[in-house]
């Protein structure tokens, strides 16, 4: 490190030595024109005029950053503001010589990062900005309140980086910026510094490129936008024009096709589909309207006349058990009443209800209607009765 601090201080002792040179030679010179001078003018002689080598000239130094997050000044002092960027460790910038306060000027790739106000600047197509009038402010920052960084000539370029609002950011190829002298170690172009000033002068390219490619996306998509909203006025119009003819004529069917289209095309939050959709909406319901106006004009066809058929007769007896009831009665106990029919017992009959006294049948052919149920697997089936209907009565 210190070696390559001290290649820095060399360019100034070797300037100091030269200028030094350069004053006594010039002393020197001046005795001898005085010495010419005294003695008289010899016409014979002519004088050669003095020859100058022409200084070969120098490629500018490039510097690394030696500290992460090098903050680029806008002005030689720490109160200074700060442009919209820094710089990483291992970045290399070119050193333009100047020095002052301790602070050393640097130029990168494609200039500082800075702000035009988008009224006083023209975009071309490949991203580059010019000024547009005469003292136009660079400023470090989106603020017109603030004192400008410089004013810039009418015709001045940049490189757009993005659009904000009304403002451009934009990198000015032409403008420094200041770091403090012990952020950056100046050395000796070679492949390695070279290698690292060309990485990140492609970064900048890559940022620049990208941007130029947004914008022009982002114009062909406003001239697209432009034809849709386009198209959707000429589509209102033939919606108008096609309400407009006698109803027998109308034909939405191509109308809606195309909106239905178009609407399926745009980006479901946008404006313009819900104008279609609602267009879409609106020839729905003008078609329902036409189909509803055809219904009422047409004429009645005559009904065909209803073939009904009879209901079918109920039988009385459905789901009634029938049979003759038979009453026995033993020594001791109840009387029992059953219901047999052929000769066997169907049921042992009873009336919960007490609605009928089951006893006053006794002999009779009887239909009954009630539940059945079989208390358990040994006795007979038991059917409470709920209504009687008497068929006939024993001979006798």
């Amino acid at each position: 490190m210190s070696s390559n601090r001290s290649v820095r201080w060399v360019a100034p002792a070797a300037r100091f030595l030269v200028r030094a040179s350069a004053f006594c030679c010039a002393l020197t010179l001046s005795g001898v024109s005085l010495a010419q001078d005294a003695s008289p003018p010899n016409p014979a002689e002519k004088p050669s005029p003095a020859e100058t080598p022409a200084a070969a000239p120098q490629s500018p130094s490039l510097a690394r950053v030696e500290r992460a997050g090098t903050a680029l000044r806008c002005f030689p002092t720490a109160l200074s503001p700060a442009y919209d960027e820094t710089l990483a460790e291992g970045d290399v910038v070119e050193l333009s010589g100047e020095e002052q306060n301790g602070f050393r000027a640097v130029r990168l790739p494609l200039g500082v990062v800075g702000f035009v106000h988008r009224e006083f600047a023209e975009i071309a197509d490949d991203g580059v900005v010019r000024s547009k009038g005469a003292r136009v402010a660079f400023r470090y920052r989106m603020n017109s309140k603030e004192a400008p960084v410089r004013f810039v000539d009418e015709g001045t370029q940049f490189r757009l980086l993005a659009e904000d609002g009304d403002w451009l950011r934009v990198r000015a190829p032409q403008q420094i910026a200041w770091v403090t002298g012990d952020a950056v170690v100046a050395f000796e172009r070679n492949e390695t510094v070279e290698a690292a000033w060309k990485s990140l002068s492609d970064r900048h390219t890559e940022a620049v490129e990208a941007a130029a490619n947004t914008r022009r996306a982002r114009l062909a998509a406003l001239v697209e936008l432009e034809a849709t909203r386009k198209r959707l006025t000429e589509l209102g119009g033939s919606l108008r024009a096609e309400m407009a003819r006698p109803n027998a004529e109308q034909d939405f069917a191509k109308l809606r096709a195309e909106l239905t289209t178009l609407a399926e095309s745009l980006p479901s939050d946008s404006a313009e589909r819900r104008d279609a959709e609602r267009m879409v909406v609106e020839v729905d319901r003008q078609v329902r309207a036409l189909e509803m106006m055809k219904l009422v004009n047409e004429q009645p066809k005559p009904s065909t006349p209803l073939v009904t058929t009879p209901p079918a007769e109920r039988d009385p007896l459905g789901g009634a058990q029938t049979g003759w009831l038979r009453v026995s009665r033993p020594l001791f106990g109840a009387p029992v009443v059953q219901i047999e029919k052929g000769g066997q017992v169907l049921f042992q009959l009873t009336c919960s209800s007490g609605r009928y006294p089951l006893e006053v049948f006794d002999g009779m052919e009887v239909a009954v209607h009630g539940n059945a149920s079989r208390p358990d697997a040994e006795s007979m089936r038991t059917l409470d009765v709920s209504r009687v209907e008497i068929l006939g009565r024993a001979r006798r």
